[in-house]
């Protein structure tokens, strides 16, 4: 496939955005520009506080950009103009801090039901969904008759990433949703997430700080400061082989904690 025939799930060009009413005020002069092909499993890392969880949010919606546009599977969106309801067309989001995404008045079932609902399921097949869902995302069934805050934060995690899939994206952005999991949960999450992904021809953009766990279910590697992408490549180019300092300086010190 040429280049001009590459089919894109996405392509982010100029978002920026300035916060300028905390302290300290946070502003870049850089803007975030990248292209995910349609069915890729990439990964977005950088240092805390760098820009990942504000540049997902600007993509799916949630958030206005001061400039920019986002294009997704072909249909283009001013960045500019934020969601007034859910995300983007195609899009669902796992997020890192699902105590304040998910409805606490609500039953983690009903929750999870919400879209498999609007999507016309009802009665035992819904019921039969859910759990399924539930079952994929390590949660017990019981577990769908309690509230989100009557779980721990693992588990509120895993919820999150429940009620993603139940949206059947064909774009899921991660959060940094391996937080607060055990080292086996991480594991079958982020294998069970690639298999899901493989089976549907969906695109994935996971989020994380610590890129080196992925190196085999990734071929697309984004590191990003500062609100920019600062290099991207396989594996072997951006985690072996990083032509940036700052991507060296990060790899080094996450090899350094992991042993």
């Amino acid at each position: 496939m040429t280049a001009s025939e590459t089919k894109y799930a996405l392509c982010a060009e100029g978002l920026h955005k300035d916060y300028t009413y905390g302290y300290p005020p946070v502003s870049s002069d850089k803007t975030l520009s990248f292209r995910l092909k349609e069915g890729e499993f990439a990964v977005l890392f950088g240092p805390s506080a760098c820009g990942k969880t504000t540049a997902a949010r600007m993509i799916a919606g949630l958030l206005p950009s001061d400039s920019g546009t986002v294009t997704l599977f072909g249909e283009t969106f001013d960045a500019r103009q934020a969601v007034s309801t859910g995300f983007r067309p195609g899009i669902a989001i796992a997020h890192e801090d699902p105590e304040r995404k998910l409805d606490r008045k609500k039953r983690v079932g009903t929750i999870i039901g919400e879209p498999l609902r609007a999507a016309g399921l009802k009665g035992e097949a819904l019921r039969k969904k859910v759990l399924e869902i539930m079952e994929l995302c390590l949660l017990r069934p019981d577990m769908k008759n309690r509230r989100p805050t009557q779980l721990s934060t693992g588990e509120m995690i895993r919820a999150s990433i429940a009620c993603a899939l139940a949206h059947e994206p064909k774009f899921l952005i991660c959060d940094e949703i391996t937080a607060a999991q055990s080292m086996s949960n991480r594991v079958y999450l982020r294998n069970m997430l690639l298999n899901w992904a493989k089976n549907r021809g969906a695109t994935v953009l996971f989020i994380t700080q610590d890129p080196l766990p992925l190196r085999e279910i990734s071929t697309h590697f984004l590191m990003m400061d500062n609100g920019a992408i600062l290099e991207e490549g396989t594996a072997e180019e951006v985690l072996d082989h990083p032509r940036c300092p700052e991507t060296a300086a990060l790899i080094e010190m996450l090899r350094e904690f992991s042993m």
